[in-house]
């Protein structure tokens, strides 16, 4: 619960990102429904697939209605269109993205070409 309490303030982020009024307390309450409803539907799926490959392949199938779901669910929780749900998850990705992944991979590139540079 800890772990989507977080996704539910990163979602608040986003969202406050989007200029959209909306509480810290209503954002996790909604990313715990929409991930809970995700839950319930990708739980069966374990029982019907022997294999893990199978399992792969079936959550992969699923996945797009699943983020509809829960983006609609988020959305009416909050009161709010569910292309904005969806919209902060993509915005709050790619900042992620760029922060983790991209900076990083940045500076150790400035570093090296420095250190070369000596």
């Amino acid at each position: 619960p800890f772990a989507i309490a977080i996704w539910g303030f990163i979602q608040w982020l986003g969202l406050r990102l989007l200029r959209q009024q909306v509480t810290i307390e209503k954002s996790i309450v909604a990313t715990m429904i929409g991930a809970g409803l995700s839950n319930l539907l990708v739980a069966p799926l374990m029982l019907l697939s022997g294999q893990f490959l199978i399992y792969l392949l079936l959550v992969g199938l699923v996945m797009i209605p699943l983020s509809v779901l829960s983006c609609r669910a988020a959305g009416a929780v909050m009161r709010i269109n569910p292309w904005l749900v969806f919209g902060s998850w993509l915005l709050m990705g790619f900042i992620v993205t760029c922060c983790c992944c991209c900076l990083p991979a940045a500076i150790l590139g400035i570093i090296n070409q420095s250190l070369g540079a000596l």
